[in-house]
């Protein structure tokens, strides 16, 4: 599967344009702009940011496109997430949290996550991530249906 080729790691390579470097088999599904995310990894810190959110076939790419610091972006592999939730507080941005397994132990454990939607955009991205979940758990590597890709795409 293709899917073991990312890496969840800090600072993946990004475009001056704020997208993910692409990898052949990838396809794009969603990018929300907008979003403030956290990340805690062990034994490395938390590292935030503002800016954009990249859903693939294989990964969520957190772009740091608007902030300052040592996190200018984050991979989540999809097929390592668990524990993900949406949340809907009475005060504040809905958020999505979990937590991300490392891919060949490239850091230290598991890492927390939290993606705030400040400016909406939560309806079509939890409708997206529960389709490409529901093809992860299938164990599918052929990717997203050609359904998925053309509603998305319209």
């Amino acid at each position: 599967s293709f899917n073991h080729i990312f890496k969840m790691a800090l600072n993946p390579p990004i475009t001056s344009n704020y997208e993910p470097c692409w990898v052949e088999g990838e396809r794009f599904i969603l990018k929300r702009n907008e979003i403030e995310f956290e990340v805690k990894v062990p034994e490395m810190g938390t590292f935030k940011g503002k800016g954009v959110l990249v859903l693939t076939t294989a990964r969520m790419v957190l772009v740091n496109s608007k902030g300052k610091g040592d996190c200018w972006s984050f991979d989540l592999p999809n097929a390592n997430i668990y524990h993900e939730k949406f949340n809907q507080p009475i005060f504040g941005a809905n958020y999505f949290s979990g937590k991300c397994q490392p891919l060949f132990g490239l850091i230290p454990g598991d890492c927390s996550f939290k993606i705030w939607f400040m400016s909406g955009g939560c309806g079509a991205f939890l409708w997206c991530i529960d389709e490409v979940f529901k093809k992860v758990w299938a164990n599918t590597s052929a990717g997203p249906s050609p359904s998925l890709i053309s509603q998305v795409s319209s």
